[in-house]
C-alpha cells in the first residue's frame, strides 16, 4: 500500500516538473522569439535608406507648404509694396519735380544777373578811364617823338595794355625820371598828352593827375592823346 502512494506521488511530481519544464521552455522560446522579432524591427527602423524614406516625406510636404505660403505671402507682399511704391513715387516724382523747377529758377535768375550785371558793367565801363580787372602791360619808350617797346638802356616813361581788341596807354615811369619828364615835357609828355586847361602852372605843380588814357595802334600811332592835370 505503501509502495503504491509513493508510486503515485513520483508519478505526480514527474508530471508537474515536466509541465513546468515545458513551460519553461515554451515561454523562453516565445521570449527568444519576441527579442529576435524586436531586435529585426530595430534594426530595420534604424536602417537610413528606411528612415530617409520614411521622414523624406513628410519633410517634402512640410516643404511644399511652407514654399506656398512664402511664395504666397512674398507676392502679396511685393503687390503691395509695389503698389505703396507705386503711390510714393508719383508723389515724391512731382516733389521732386518742383524742387528742380524752383532750383533751375533760381539758376536762371542767378544766371540771368549776372549777364545783365555784365552787359551793364560793360555799358558803363569807359575803357578811356577805367582799366579791366585783368591787365597785362607793356612797357614803352619815346624815341623820336613816337612812343616804342622799351628796350634794354633805354628809360620806361609808358605803358600799354590791350582791351577788346584796342590798345590804351598811360604816362608811368619811375619816380627818379618823373622830374626829367615834366622838365623835358616838349618831348616827352606833350606829344602823347592833352594838359586840363584847369591845370595849375607845371613849374608850381605837385602832382600830376591822369584824367583819360591814350589810345595807340598795333603799330603805336596814336589814335588819341592820354589827358592829364597838373594839380
Amino acid at each position: 500500500m505503501i509502495h503504491i502512494i509513493i508510486t503515485v506521488v513520483i508519478s505526480s511530481l514527474t508530471s508537474v516538473l515536466t509541465c513546468l519544464i515545458l513551460n519553461l521552455i515554451q515561454n523562453h522560446r516565445r521570449k527568444d522569439k519576441r527579442e529576435k522579432e524586436l531586435k529585426e524591427d530595430t534594426t530595420i527602423a534604424s536602417t537610413p535608406q528606411h528612415n530617409e524614406k520614411k521622414s523624406s516625406v513628410p519633410n517634402v510636404q512640410q516643404k511644399s507648404e511652407v514654399s506656398t505660403v512664402d511664395v504666397g505671402t512674398s507676392n502679396a507682399s511685393n503687390k503691395n509694396a509695389a503698389c505703396q511704391d507705386k503711390k510714393l513715387s508719383k508723389k515724391e516724382q512731382q516733389k521732386l519735380l518742383r524742387k528742380e523747377e524752383r532750383a533751375q529758377k533760381r539758376q536762371e535768375e542767378f544766371k540771368r544777373k549776372i549777364e545783365e550785371e555784365e552787359l551793364r558793367r560793360k555799358k558803363n565801363f569807359d575803357p578811356l578811364k577805367s582799366k579791366p580787372e585783368a591787365v597785362t602791360y607793356k612797357a614803352l619808350a619815346v624815341l623820336d617823338g613816337k612812343l616804342t617797346p622799351c628796350e634794354i638802356g633805354q628809360t620806361q616813361y609808358y605803358r600799354c595794355w590791350e582791351y577788346e581788341g584796342r590798345i590804351f596807354f598811360e604816362f608811368y615811369c619811375d619816380k627818379s625820371k618823373a622830374a626829367k619828364a615834366v622838365n623835358n615835357r616838349s618831348a616827352i609828355l606833350e606829344p602823347f598828352c592833352v594838359k586840363n586847361p584847369n591845370s595849375v602852372p607845371v613849374d608850381s605843380a605837385k602832382s600830376m593827375i591822369i584824367e583819360q588814357f591814350g589810345e595807340i595802334d598795333s603799330n603805336y600811332n596814336i589814335i588819341s592823346k592820354s589827358h592829364i592835370k597838373f594839380e
